[in-house]
């Protein structure tokens, strides 16, 4: 392995404080040097140094064109040598690897699964807690619970969220979910599960969404006897009927 210059070593990188520090010094070294030319001449030091400032030019223009070129070679060289320390870094890395492939092989495995438990992790993270929920004025949508009876459940009853809605002056739109469990679609192809929801007539309208496609529950609904209705998630529309538009009206079978 061929042995890399000592003043990769040695040579710090230069900030950009340290930069105009090093500009402002070679500056003055050569308007001293100018200076003491004319002093040589037979001038005066203050008139030398008056007469070296003049011929030098614009300083303030010299110092700000010297210092982004500074600036951007220094740069240049962080990043060449950046590469240069990958590429040795990886070389060195792949020899290691070859020596002992065993023990490689046991540390990707444990670098990939750690990866990827971060990554579903954080997007699991990242959905519930920083992504806004996908409906009207996430922020003023509340969940509310019932004191738990003596066999655990905290569901509101009917009687109760009557009540709410009626003498409640804070809450602008009420409605009841619960989740029903799983019913079994069959068609001609067999049965599969669907996970469903039991929602009441105002919960469409309490979280600012509509359907796709179709109408949203009513109260015509409601009583015994009226025909059940079932509102599809766009995933199980895709899925099991191939976003057909016209399966709005259609007939399923569920449960029987």
């Amino acid at each position: 392995m061929p042995a890399r210059p000592i003043r990769r070593f040695l040579r710090l990188p230069r900030s950009a404080a340290r930069i105009r520090a090093d500009l402002d010094d070679e500056l003055r070294f050569d308007i001293e040097m100018r200076a003491r030319d004319f002093v040589a001449q037979g001038l005066s030091p203050l008139d030398a140094r008056e007469r070296a400032v003049r011929e030098f030019g614009d300083l303030d223009a010299t110092r700000r064109y010297c210092e982004a070129t500074d600036m951007e070679i220094e740069s240049d060289i962080r990043r060449s040598h950046l590469v240069e320390d990958l590429q040795a870094d990886l070389r060195l890395a792949w020899r290691a690897m070859r020596r002992t492939p065993a023990f490689a092989a046991v540390v990707l495995t444990t670098l990939a699964l750690g990866v990827g438990a971060n990554t579903a992790v954080f997007s699991v993270v990242h959905r519930v807690l920083i992504e806004p929920l996908p409906y009207r004025a996430p922020e003023q949508l509340y969940r509310l619970y019932a004191q738990p009876n003596a066999d655990g459940s905290d569901m509101l009853s009917a009687g109760e969220l009557m009540t709410l809605a009626a003498q409640s002056k804070s809450i602008v739109g009420l409605t009841a979910f619960g989740n029903y469990g799983g019913l079994t679609y069959t068609n001609d192809n067999g049965a599969e599960p669907w996970q469903t929801a039991s929602v009441d007539t105002a919960f469409f309208n309490v979280l600012g969404v509509h359907p796709m496609l179709g109408r949203g529950f009513a109260g015509a609904d409601l009583p015994r006897g009226a025909p059940h209705v079932v509102i599809l998630s766009y995933p199980l529309w895709q899925r099991d009927f191939g976003g057909d538009s016209r399966v709005v009206g259609r007939t399923v079978l569920l449960n029987g």
